[in-house]
């Protein structure tokens, strides 16, 4: 693995990565260059799409960008938020605080970041395809292209040493193998069940962060990741619910079905594929609800000891034949995940696991075979308790005996944790198969034919769905129709200062005391915000803005609340990418943080 170094868009700045105008996520092999050239007048060019391509960063939260030669890489506070949460202890919260290393020895080692790049992209759709040919029913089709798949990617990561994922497109019409650079930073039902769910954990971590501050920055990170999850629900299902949007929704299904009946070899291959998705889906919600509550949730340390468990019993296995998660090409990401120094703070997770287990208990009842196993007779508070003061798994020295002790280590282990792993296994193993046999096999291999479908009737002017694979997306700023008036297409550092004055600096909008300090050193009619019609989607956070040169001028940080909807539907009079201003974090940089060379670093003009 390389080392890099990264920086993080200040807190209160916002940062853009667009067949309707600036619809679409367009992968890099097929880019829709003859769209651009008739709607920009510039032409997309092999060089151009490489230099974005081997500049822009994954991250596991979202997205970003090298800027500097020297590995500086920029994103948005938000996506490197867990990590800034990690490596925070009661003496320094970064998150609060903030952090510029002046010199490179100041600069501090995060916990467990793995960050991609792109390195290349191949079809593998023939070999897959060729996989699940000859199977006689859908769950053997689903097991074959799970076994080739998995043989795919540990054969290139043999050949090339590079993280291999077999990424579906057009809903499985196509299988690409992507190849990435990995990049380790030594330096620095269900919608209404979702939202009910995300409600009622925001409750519970609101009242532990009011013990004080040491427990409001535990919970800060999982307070921010559950209030940005809610806002997506909300507007996704308001999309949902939306009249207009569902006619829209409703007549695109219409059109491509329509074009299906029409060539008999067409409707023979795909016109039965949507009933079988509707009868996939049936038998999902009446198992949603065990589903959704038949695991150890809430708490990121109690699965530990069932992850072991399994991952000590798949490592005897032939790799096709494993649980995915843990095929060889997949275990590094693993073993660098249960490895992670991140520390542990028990309270929160005994008050996070109590109340998930009470969930759980409140929706399956007491005779369910989770239930009844995980909580023995106990409360689930008690349960709780036992297990997360009982365990010894948030040491990562712990963790690692017992990857390396393989089985006899699980199987010797008095750890409640592992001792409920191994209780818990045969469930979670028999849930799965069940989940496979009539809901993932029968709806993925019809998705496939829907997407082949699509494929057939629009080919590639269509763009393919998001995979959280490297994207690009196209459009221009644009204000939009908000409220009765206009929202402009972009704010300023003194629209910053109004929103806190006009709300007598109470949160949110609440200045940053650097930001107080600073006033008469910022410039105020610097650009701070502005919005695109590009087309985005979550995990594009911290996603490049580059203008036709190929310069950074942004950084996607969120959608307006009319695009959450996007995932359904592109609406492009109001649908806004929103993004922070490159200049203004050049700025800020220097006026509000005394970081002259880190500005310098990043625009040396």
């Amino acid at each position: 693995m390389s080392r890099l170094r990264y920086a993080v868009a200040l807190p209160t700045l916002l940062t853009t990565p667009g067949l309707r105008a600036d619809e679409g996520m367009w992968t890099f092999d097929r880019p829709p260059a003859q769209a651009i050239q008739q709607r920009y007048g510039f032409s997309v060019t092999t060089a151009w799409l490489d230099h974005l391509r081997l500049s822009s960063v994954r991250f596991p939260e979202g997205s970003g960008a090298f800027v500097t030669p020297n590995g500086l890489v920029l994103t948005n506070h938000h996506v490197a938020l867990e990590q800034l949460q990690k490596i925070s202890t009661p003496q320094k919260n970064y998150v609060a605080e903030g952090f510029y290393a002046r010199t490179r020895a100041d600069e501090v080692k995060s916990a467990d970041a793995e960050l991609n790049v792109l390195m290349s992209t191949e079809d593998i759709t023939t070999r897959v395809a060729a996989a699940a040919a000859k199977a006689t029913s859908a769950q053997a089709a689903l097991e074959a292209r799970k076994v080739e798949i998995a043989r795919i990617e540990k054969e290139s990561v043999e050949r090339t040493g590079l993280r291999s994922d077999v990424v579906p497109l057009y809903q499985g019409a196509q299988y690409w193998l992507y190849r990435y650079k990995k990049y380790t930073t030594e330096r620095d039902v269900v919608y209404p069940a979702s939202l009910q769910v995300l409600k009622r954990r925001l409750a519970v971590l609101r009242q532990y962060a009011s013990r004080g501050v040491e427990e409001a920055r535990q919970a800060n990170d999982r307070i921010f990741g559950l209030e940005n999850a809610l806002k997506a629900f909300t507007g996704e299902y308001s999309g949902l619910l939306d009249a207009k949007v569902f006619a829209k929704k409703r007549a695109d299904e219409q059109a491509l079905r329509a074009q299906v009946d029409r060539k008999a070899e067409w409707k023979a291959a795909y016109g039965s594929a949507w009933a079988d998705v509707q009868r996939a889906q049936a038998i999902r919600r009446r198992q949603y609800k065990t589903e959704r509550f038949g695991e150890l949730r809430g708490s990121s340390l109690a699965p530990l000891g069932l992850l072991l468990v399994q991952y000590a019993a798949e490592q005897t296995k032939p790799d096709a034949d494993r649980l995915d998660g843990f095929h060889e090409a997949q275990l590094p990401t693993l073993q660098f995940q249960l490895a992670s120094p991140a520390p542990v703070y028990p309270a929160i997770e005994e008050v996070l696991l109590a109340d998930s287990l009470q969930e759980s208990l409140d929706e399956l009842g007491p005779g369910d075979p989770f239930v009844k196993t995980t909580l023995a007779g106990r409360s689930p508070k008690e349960t709780a308790a036992m297990l997360v003061r009982g365990t010894k798994l948030g040491d990562p020295a712990v963790r690692k005996a017992l990857m390396e002790g393989g089985q006899e280590a699980i199987a010797r282990s008095t750890d409640p944790l592992v001792v409920l792993g191994r209780a818990l296994d045969p469930l979670a193993r028999a849930a799965q198969k069940t989940r496979d046999r009539d809901v993932v096999s029968v709806s993925s291999a019809a998705r496939e034919r829907i997407g082949r479908a699509r494929f057939a009737v629009y080919g590639t002017a269509a763009y393919p769905d998001a995979t959280f694979t490297l994207r690009l997306s196209y459009g221009t700023v644009s204000g939009y129709p908000m409220n009765g008036t206009l929202a402009p297409y972009k704010t300023t550092f003194a629209g910053l200062y109004d929103r806190s004055a006009s709300f007598d600096d109470k949160p949110p909008f609440k200045l940053a005391p650097r930001f107080v300090e600073s006033r008469a050193q910022v410039e105020m009619t610097t650009p701070l915000d502005f919005v695109t019609t590009n087309d985005i989607i979550g995990g594009n956070s911290g996603s490049p803005v580059v203008n036709r040169a190929g310069e950074l001028v942004g950084l996607i940080f969120d959608g307006n609340i009319e695009s959450l909807v996007g995932r359904f539907v592109y609406e492009g009079q109001k649908n806004r990418a929103v993004a922070v201003h490159s200049g203004a974090i050049v700025h800020a940089l220097r006026a509000v943080y005394g970081a002259g060379p880190l500005a310098d670093e990043i625009d040396p003009r």
